[in-house]
């Protein structure tokens, strides 16, 4: 992961999925589903995310380290 991640404009599905501590299809999964609070962007067959759509709300998490759990859950 790069150092400067907040930096770049779009995030890759590896790269969310690596700050989030979940698999890669784990996260397809959750960037697919209707509840998902940050925006995706597909250009053609890649999906990317706004990186300032999604730390907006992964900063908004009371506990960032345990991301995974609260998504399972259906927390935000």
């Amino acid at each position: 992961m790069s150092k400067n991640i907040r930096e770049q404009l779009f995030l890759t599905v590896y790269e969310v999925a690596e700050i989030m501590n979940m698999g890669k299809s784990k996260c397809y999964d959750y960037i697919n589903s209707p509840d998902c609070p940050f925006s995706v962007v597909k250009i053609g067959r890649l999906k990317r995310i706004p990186s300032n759509s999604f730390f907006e709300w992964y900063d908004s998490l009371p506990e960032k380290g345990n991301s995974e759990m609260q998504i399972r859950k259906g927390r935000k």
